[in-house]
């Protein structure tokens, strides 16, 4: 019996016409494709789940002036993929808000020292000089040093017990000559913390060295100054985030921010809590990347170029270079000023970033495009890639059949 040879030409052609028809749908990918992108972000055609915003110049600019940050009395939103705790925090501002000067009031644990003038010595005894007369003029009168405690008084003879917690020392003098004057001449009085017994101590916890308590000085200690005591935090300024909590009140700021605007290195005062938290940032690689991973910053300006480097690159052989994508989710606002329609009605929206390296000036473009904690880098695959895993689907399907039509002719002839 002859053998009949199979024309496999006459099956591949429909089939590769068929391939270029729905290849996106059953063939294996790490994600979708460029096309469906785009097709998804079409308000029209679909439910418009995100804004795909191709990368230019003017889109770069805006990012950069809009970028958020931990100060939120200008920008209200933190953004990055933090606990809900940590977003609460940072809507409340950044540390220069609880005030820019040292404390002058007298807290527990505070020596006081009162010194009374007066005319004449009427309450208390005129001093005599060794040569028996008395001393006239303005006689000073020295009271003995007190501790403020938990009351918070003092004793002053004659005056009664004064409240000295919370105030400052030119508010007890007053109180204090006021419940003088009529009872001797022409009072004055002189008010001085001697020295701090601790009660004046701030608290600085969590991730910092060695935490502790920092006593402030009289002359003020200010938020670095106490960190510092601390030994400083355990991990990068950029990635260690300060909350200062005092009376009820926390403001938040990154310890970088600390470091470049001295507005934020604010004066302690007794009672604030200082807590360092570390939080490492770091940036999501998927698709026609070298390195499929989760990557930590490692610098405190990480740009898409650098990000890029970081995994590698786009892969060449798989690669679309025009389609580098960038998932993140921006404040509604950013998106009106890049002058886009923002998707949704909520204060944020989902956007897709698409860097297009094969223009001359996208490596410009990715240099200057900042990335922020937890951002999800994607490549697609180039076009030519769904043809290369049909072929691959079609070698695999095929070859068992041509290889056992091989042995049967090779039998036929030898027959």
């Amino acid at each position: 019996m002859p053998f009949k040879s199979f024309n496999l030409g006459s099956l591949i052609l429909p089939l590769l016409s068929l391939s270029i028809l729905s290849s996106c749908t059953f063939l294996p990918s790490s994600g979708p494709s460029l096309s469906r992108i785009k097709s998804h972000a079409q308000p029209g055609k679909f439910t418009g789940e995100y804004v795909l915003i191709p990368v230019s110049e003017k889109i770069v600019n805006t990012l950069n002036q809009s970028e958020p940050i931990a100060d939120s009395s200008k920008k209200p939103l933190d953004l990055t993929c933090r606990s809900t705790v940590m977003k609460r925090l940072f809507r409340q501002g950044t540390p220069d808000l609880l005030g820019g000067v040292p404390s002058d009031a007298v807290v527990q644990g505070d020596l006081v020292k009162v010194t009374i003038f007066d005319s004449g010595g009427s309450l208390f005894a005129t001093p005599v000089m060794p040569n028996g007369f008395g001393q006239t003029g303005a006689i000073p009168h020295e009271i003995p040093a007190q501790l403020v405690d938990n009351s918070g008084e003092i004793m002053v003879p004659y005056a009664g017990r004064i409240m000295a917690r919370g105030r400052s020392v030119e508010e007890i003098q007053d109180e204090i000559q006021a419940k003088l004057k009529g009872k001797t001449v022409d009072p004055q009085v002189v008010v001085t913390v001697a020295e701090r017994k601790g009660g004046d101590c701030v608290s600085v916890l969590g991730d910092v060295k060695t935490p502790t308590r920092v006593p402030v000085s009289l002359a003020g200690t200010r938020l670095l100054d106490a960190i510092a005591q601390a030994g400083g935090s355990t991990g990068k300024e950029y990635e260690s985030i300060v909350s200062v909590n005092r009376k009820g009140s926390t403001r938040v700021a990154l310890l970088s921010d600390v470091y470049d605007n001295p507005a934020k290195n604010i004066f302690l005062q007794f009672g604030d809590s200082i807590i360092i938290r570390v939080r490492q940032q770091n940036f999501l690689s998927f698709g026609a990347n070298n390195r499929l991973a989760e990557v930590p910053f490692d610098d405190d300006h990480l740009t898409l170029a650098k990000a890029l480097a970081k995994i590698g690159g786009a892969d060449d052989n798989k690669a679309n270079p025009s389609g580098i994508l960038l998932y993140r989710v921006e404040p509604r606002q950013v998106v009106i000023d890049m002058g886009l329609k923002p998707v949704g009605n909520g204060d944020t929206c989902p956007v897709i970033y698409r860097l297009d390296m094969t223009r001359a000036d996208g490596f410009f473009l990715a240099r200057n495009f900042a990335m922020r904690d937890h951002d999800i880098i994607y490549t697609t695959l180039s076009g030519s890639q769904g043809l290369v895993k049909f072929l691959n689907v079609l070698g695999g399907i095929f070859a068992p059949a041509a290889q056992a039509g091989g042995t049967a002719a090779t039998a036929a002839v030898a027959l």
